[in-house]
């Protein structure tokens, strides 16, 4: 009896000091957290910065290339941008701001053409422009063949309607700002650039050009066939990001799921997906559309929880990733385990982070995936899926089309997919020592089932024609296919 007293009491000892150590790291590494935002708070601050300051910033994103950035593949070619990394170098006898740094060293970084090697203003900048008094460019628009088109009218002048060309802001002309925009934005492609360049439009005329509060505008009506000046005010935008999923039953055996993000911030998506698929077998639903065209990736996770519905037969989304060793990959992925455990060496038991420890910095650490077998599901769908996809298709989105491409899961509808599915991906998050512009660098080939762009099976692309009446043409495409048996693409 004693003898058990004695282990009783050993295991709550353990247990207690396993408690009591859970939650001194977890408060110390929210201590540690707490820190280095103040000190990025304190970098934010200050108004300008030294070149020698700016020099060691250059030189600290520049070692990120050098030794987090995994090596160069062949399907998958690299940008250079040395000569211009030297030029800025060299160039710098005066103080720069945070944001005039910014608008230098963002597009040399994305001369890489590396989807996820990305250069963010500093906080200090990005909180500037979210203040509830700016004023920002009261249009949303759209990128047809390269020209800028109004698409949805938020001023108030009535008389600029979707479909109208812009042909100037403020003296610029829509040309000479499409090309500086798209330099700020990394991509696969131009393509891929030009869709982020139309997705932060208002906030790239902030940023960059620092236009606000009115502008001055040369409007082509393609109806009257004719250019007019218009002065407009600028609006006050709070920011909204859209519904990371949603669905909707679209005619009564069709279902539009759309999905903006590999993301789940509420955890809600698996119980989504039983919804949105118990309610396609509750109603018969026979064609399922997918739209990914804003998809700009997250955890390829979910793409599995999706295929579940749709595969019964093992697939793979990747084969195996490919990651380059340093302190900075080994502090980023152990962040990924709860603070309350990181006192303890899980990282040499956890099968995909031992063997970034037991590397040596600078190896490429070989990280295989075995294929995924779905279960047994009763809410498994067994209609026709039609997959939309565009240049703003990338990362896990990426990998998550070609997957559906390569099981034959269903139809690609669409343009090119911005990314690939061999990639270099799994970022790190990185600010740089003085001015605090965030970098995000990518540590890993990932090896997804095709190389190169990803095309769709059926191509569509929008006109002009298109943007006046409001008319999403993909979507009708899909619709179309859905409920009759032509194949013919629609250019």
């Amino acid at each position: 009896m004693n003898t058990l007293r004695k282990i009783g009491v050993a295991l709550l000892t353990l247990l207690a000091t396993l408690a009591v150590l859970s939650l001194v790291s977890h408060f110390y590494i929210s201590l540690q957290k707490a820190d280095a935002q103040k000190q990025r708070q304190i970098s934010y601050a200050r108004e300008s910065f030294t070149p020698e300051e700016i020099r060691e910033d250059i030189t600290y994103f520049q070692s990120l290339i050098e030794h987090v950035h995994p090596r160069e593949i062949a399907s998958f070619p690299l940008g250079r941008a040395q000569t211009e990394f030297t030029a800025l170098t060299n160039a710098l006898d005066q103080p720069l701001t945070a944001l005039a740094f910014y608008q230098e060293i963002a597009p040399i970084g994305n001369l890489l053409n590396d989807e996820h090697t990305m250069v963010f203003p500093a906080e200090r900048d990005l909180l500037s422009m979210r203040k509830s008094d700016i004023r920002f460019f009261p249009f949303d628009v759209q990128f047809v063949d390269e020209k800028l088109y109004v698409a949805r009218n938020l001023s108030d002048v009535a008389n600029i309607q979707p479909g109208m060309e812009v042909i100037a802001i403020n003296g610029l002309a829509a040309e000479e700002l499409r090309a500086t925009m798209m330099t700020y934005y990394s991509g696969t492609r131009g393509e891929q650039k030009l869709f982020y360049a139309q997705q932060n439009f208002r906030e790239a005329l902030y940023l960059i050009f620092g236009f606000g509060d009115s502008f001055t505008l040369l409007i082509g009506d393609p109806a009257l066939d004719e250019i007019n000046s218009y002065v407009v005010s600028g609006k006050t935008f709070s920011q909204t990001d859209p519904e990371e999923f949603s669905y909707e039953v679209i005619a009564t055996d069709t279902i539009l799921f759309t999905y903006n993000a590999f993301e789940d911030e509420n955890d809600e998506f698996t119980q989504f997906l039983k919804d949105m698929f118990a309610t396609a077998q509750q109603q018969d639903i026979q064609h399922l559309i997918i739209d990914i065209r804003s998809n700009q990736g997250g955890a390829s996770a979910y793409g599995d929880e999706i295929l579940a519905y749709l595969l019964t037969e093992p697939y793979s989304q990747m084969s195996h990733v490919e990651v380059t060793i340093s302190e900075e990959v080994k502090s980023d992925f152990i962040a990924y385990a709860p603070a309350f455990i990181r006192w303890f060496p899980i990282q040499y038991f956890h099968p995909m982070l031992k063997p970034l420890w037991t590397g040596e910095v600078g190896e490429t650490a070989t990280i295989t995936f075995d294929a995924v077998v779905p279960g047994d599901n009763a809410l498994r769908f067994t209609g026709d899926v039609y997959l939309l996809i565009g240049p703003g298709t990338m990362s896990s989105a990426s990998l998550f089309a070609a997957t559906m491409q390569k099981y034959d899961v269903g139809a690609l509808i669409g343009g090119d997919a911005g990314g690939y599915a061999t990639l270099y991906g799994n970022i790190v998050d990185a600010y740089l020592p003085n001015t605090g512009l965030r970098v995000w660098m990518p540590t890993s080939v990932i090896y997804g089932n095709s190389t190169g762009p990803i095309v769709p099976d059926h191509s569509v692309t929008q006109t002009v024609p298109d943007l006046i009446v409001q008319r999403d043409t993909v979507l009708e495409f899909a619709q179309e296919l859905a409920h009759s048996n032509f194949s013919d693409p629609v250019e």
